[in-house]
C-alpha cells in the first residue's frame, strides 16, 4: 500500500492561473469553486467529471487541482492508469482525483469503484477526467453510472453519488499534446471550437422552462441547527471555553428562534474558533463533523423530497442563514449544487475568513434579496418559474410570502399559525 506523492513544482507546475481557458471559462470557474479558492466565496462543490479529446488540457486541470490542495497541506487520492499498485482508500483524503478514466482496465476499474463508494460514504468530493462523455465510457456499469448524466448535454443533474457539472468537451488545437504551453506559458486549448451550454439552456441556447424549488436547511431538511451543532462539535475539540461558549451559543439560538438575532454579531462569534485555528485544521475538522454529526441527521425522507424535485427537472437551491463554510458540504451531501448561504469575507493577506459578512446576509428579508441577486446572475426573474419554498422558521416569512407556493415545513409555532390562517401547505417531514 502506498500513497502517490505528486511532483510539486511550485514555480512552473500546472495551475488554474496558467491554463488559458478561452471558451472553457465556465469549467475553470467551476474548478475554482470546487477547490474553494479565494475569490470564489464557496467551499467544496459537487463531484465533477470533465471530458475532452487529447490536447484539451484535462490532465493539466487535474494536476492543477492536486497542486492547489497539496499546497494547503491537504491529503488527496490520485488514480490514473500508470500506477501498478494504487493506494488503498484513505479516509483522511479531502478529495479524490481520477485521470484518464476511459482507459481503466478491469483492475483499475475495481479500484475506482472502491474509491467512489468510499468517497460517497465519507462525503469526499471526486474530480475525474476522461476522453469520452460519461454515457460512452467503456466501464463496468456500476462505475459508469457514477459519472453518467442522464440528460442531453452538460448540466447540473441528479446522478448516483450526487449532482455534478458535466462540462462540454474541450477541443484541442491540432497537433498540440495535452499540457503543452502556448507562447505565453499558459496551456491553451482552442477557445473558439466549443460552446458552453449553461445548465438551463438547450443546445440552441434557448432557455428551458422549469420550476424553482427553494429549501431552507436547518430544521427543514435536517432536524438540527447545523451552525449550533458545529459550535458544540468544536467545543468538544477544545477550541472554545465550554461554559462561556455554550452560554452564548444557546443565547444566540434563542434569539434566532425569537426573530431578534443580530446576524453580524452572531457571525463574529460563530467564526471565532475557525478563524483562530486556520484553514487546514478547520477543513479537517469539518470532514469529521460531517461523519460524526451530519450524516446521522440526513433523513431518507428529506433526501427523497429533494430528489423528487430534481427528477422532475426543477431547479433546486438551498437558501440558508448559516454560513457557507458550515453548509457547503451539507448541500453537497444532498446532491444540491446551487447554494445561497451567508458569504464570509476574507482577509486579503491570509485568504482566510475575517469574521465579517460579505455582501447581503441571507437572513430574513436578506433571503429575498439574495435570491433576487441569484436570479439576476442567471438572467432570470421571478416570472421565469413557478417557485416553491420549504421552511420551518418565522424568520423566513419574507421569502415564503414571495414565492408561488410556500410550504411550512416542520414549522415553529408562529409560522404554523400563519400557515393555518393563510391556507398554506404544512409538511411534517420529521
Amino acid at each position: 500500500m502506498k500513497q502517490l506523492v505528486l511532483d510539486m513544482d511550485v514555480g512552473g507546475g500546472p495551475s488554474l492561473d496558467n491554463f488559458c481557458a478561452g471558451a472553457n471559462d465556465a469549467v475553470l470557474s467551476h474548478l475554482r469553486l470546487w477547490l474553494g479558492l479565494p475569490g470564489s466565496h464557496q467551499r467544496w462543490a459537487v463531484p465533477t467529471y470533465v471530458w475532452g479529446a487529447g490536447g484539451s488540457g484535462k490532465t493539466h486541470l487535474l494536476k492543477a487541482a492536486s497542486h492547489a490542495l497539496q499546497a494547503r497541506g491537504l491529503l488527496l487520492g490520485w488514480l490514473d492508469d500508470s500506477e501498478e499498485t494504487p493506494a488503498e482508500f484513505n479516509e483522511h483524503w479531502v478529495a479524490v482525483l481520477m485521470d484518464d478514466v476511459h482507459a481503466y482496465g478491469v483492475s483499475r476499474q475495481q479500484t475506482a469503484f472502491n474509491w467512489f463508494v468510499n468517497a460517497q460514504t465519507q462525503q469526499i468530493p471526486v474530480l475525474a477526467a476522461g476522453s469520452l462523455p460519461p454515457a460512452d465510457l467503456k466501464l463496468r456499469d456500476d462505475l459508469r453510472t457514477r459519472v453518467k448524466c442522464q440528460c442531453p448535454g452538460p448540466r447540473h443533474c441528479p446522478a448516483p453519488g450526487g449532482a455534478g457539472l458535466h462540462a462540454d468537451p474541450f477541443q484541442p488545437r491540432p497537433g498540440q499534446p495535452d499540457g503543452t504551453a502556448g507562447p505565453d506559458g499558459r496551456v491553451c486549448p482552442a477557445d473558439t471550437a466549443r460552446r458552453y451550454h449553461s445548465p438551463y439552456q438547450n443546445h440552441d441556447g434557448q432557455r428551458m422552462t422549469t420550476k424553482l424549488a427553494l429549501f431552507d436547511l436547518d430544521h427543514t431538511l435536517i432536524p438540527v441547527d447545523s451552525d449550533y451543532e458545529w459550535g458544540v462539535f468544536t467545543t468538544k475539540l477544545g477550541w472554545n471555553d465550554a461554559t462561556e461558549f455554550t452560554r452564548r451559543n444557546e443565547a444566540f439560538f434563542a434569539q434566532y428562534k425569537d426573530g431578534t438575532l443580530d446576524i453580524r454579531t452572531y457571525i463574529r462569534f460563530a467564526t471565532a474558533a475557525l478563524r483562530q485555528q486556520g484553514a487546514i485544521l478547520s477543513e479537517a475538522a469539518h470532514v469529521h463533523f460531517m461523519r460524526a454529526v451530519v450524516q446521522n441527521v440526513i433523513m431518507p425522507q428529506a433526501l427523497a423530497l429533494v430528489r423528487q424535485h430534481q427528477d422532475a427537472g426543477d431547479r433546486v437551491v438551498i437558501v440558508t442563514a448559516t454560513n457557507e463554510f458550515v453548509v457547503r458540504p451539507i448541500a453537497q451531501a444532498f446532491g444540491v449544487a446551487e447554494l445561497i448561504a451567508i458569504n464570509l469575507a476574507r482577509d486579503p493577506a491570509t485568504g482566510w475568513f475575517n469574521g465579517e459578512i460579505l455582501g447581503t446576509p441571507s437572513f430574513r428579508e436578506g433571503k429575498v434579496a439574495r435570491v433576487q441577486e441569484w436570479l439576476d446572475q442567471q438572467q432570470l426573474d421571478w416570472n421565469s418559474f413557478e417557485s416553491t419554498f420549504y421552511s420551518d422558521s418565522i424568520n423566513d416569512l419574507p421569502l415564503l410570502e414571495r414565492v408561488s407556493y410556500p410550504v411550512a415545513t416542520n414549522p415553529d409555532d408562529r409560522l404554523r399559525a400563519i400557515a393555518l390562517a393563510r391556507g398554506w401547505r404544512i409538511l411534517e417531514l420529521f
